[in-house]
């Protein structure tokens, strides 16, 4: 494939998900279709939950978001500075900004099969797409892999050509708008009548958080089986974001212990990784005594949606407050400046040899 030939347009994919108690049942077959499951008992398992939280999933109006962040654009100041590498990477930022914007699910419409069809008539042929899930697994991200590939073939456009961008769970600014949620957090916690307070103030042993106990921070990120042939780099790729993000807030420093359990599984204990949230959180009293809250960050998430809705802010925090802990919780990092920033330096990334791939680690 010629490599000086542009690209026309930006793809944003993303999972769906309903947006009325109307939509939930049909979303969920869709999820469901061609699994080796009993469908209606998992269907009215899964509807329950959806209904709970009003039978809306709100990972549909983060993606609006996310979209309407990249329409407006965002302070230069947040992505690589092109005067400090190859001057004609300003050339490449200066595409990507004017390229246009599409998106496409995997379960629910906007469906990704339409969209691309859509794409090709319009007479598109040279795409980069953005999956909207930081870590890689046989079941998360390969699983957006082979939806692309299928909508390509099913438009029946031999030219049409697609490019994914890359896992961004090491991306600067993705660790970095994670760290700012948590900050979000404990600034919440600890904001005193006089107004909010800073990173360092919210850390510092003179802060007002140290007239409490420390809080737990528990990152959480959805749970695969043991069969996934990535488990073992998904939770290494874990592992290391977290450790970034709990090292940029200095948390062991300050004393904030912090650790890594797995939430939303889907299948018999002991099937799928662990440890998971709710059996990790009933060891809190034991493992870390004193401990009057627990901090949940979903760092494996990337948009807002039922997952932590109803699981973390339902379940886990009832269970919780049936062992005496405060419950409080994280945005994941949604549409942040900085992840609008580091979407447009990724897509670079794959419009041009020319601009650095920034990574941790």
């Amino acid at each position: 494939m010629p490599t000086d030939v542009p690209f026309d347009a930006l793809l944003i994919v993303s999972y769906g998900g309903p947006e009325g108690p109307d939509e939930v049942r049909p979303f969920l077959e869709n999820v469901l279709h061609g699994r080796n499951v009993s469908q209606e008992q998992q269907l009215d398992t899964a509807a329950a939950k959806y209904h709970a939280i009003g039978g809306a999933s709100p990972v549909n109006e983060e993606c609006r978001a996310l979209i309407g962040g990249l329409l407006r654009g965002v302070d230069d100041g947040f992505w690589l500075q092109p005067a400090i590498v190859e001057p004609r990477i300003d050339e490449v930022f200066a595409r990507v900004k004017e390229l246009p914007v599409y998106w496409g699910n995997l379960f629910w419409h906007p469906m990704l099969e339409d969209t691309m069809t859509g794409m090709a008539e319009e007479g598109i042929r040279r795409v980069i797409a953005f999956c909207t899930v930081p870590f890689g697994t046989e079941h998360s991200s390969l699983s957006y892999s082979r939806a692309i590939d299928a909508a390509v073939k099913k438009t029946h456009v031999p030219d049409l050509v697609v490019r994914q961008t890359r896992l961004f769970y090491d991306h600067p600014l993705f660790v970095s708008t994670m760290a700012d949620r948590l900050t979000e957090t404990l600034q919440r916690r600890v904001a005193s009548g006089e107004g909010r307070v800073t990173r360092d103030e919210a850390l510092n042993g003179n802060s007002p958080l140290t007239a409490h106990p420390s809080p737990l921070v528990l990152f959480t990120a959805h749970s695969v089986p043991r069969t996934d042939a990535a488990i073992e780099s998904y939770q290494a790729q874990l592992k290391q974001a977290c450790s970034r993000v709990a090292g940029l807030l200095q948390l062991n420093q300050y004393g904030i212990n912090w650790d890594i359990a797995f939430q939303s599984r889907s299948g018999p204990p002991g099937t799928w990784c662990g440890p998971d949230a709710a059996e990790f959180v009933k060891t809190i009293p034991e493992r870390f005594p004193g401990t009057k809250t627990v901090i949940v960050c979903p760092i494996g998430f990337m948009l807002e949606n039922m997952e932590l809705l109803y699981d973390l802010d339902v379940e886990l925090r009832q269970l919780c407050e049936s062992l005496g802990l405060d419950y409080d919780r994280t945005l994941p990092v949604s549409g942040h400046p900085k992840v609008i920033a580091m979407i447009r330096e990724l897509v670079a990334e794959v419009d041009s040899p020319l601009v650095p791939r920034r990574s941790l680690g």
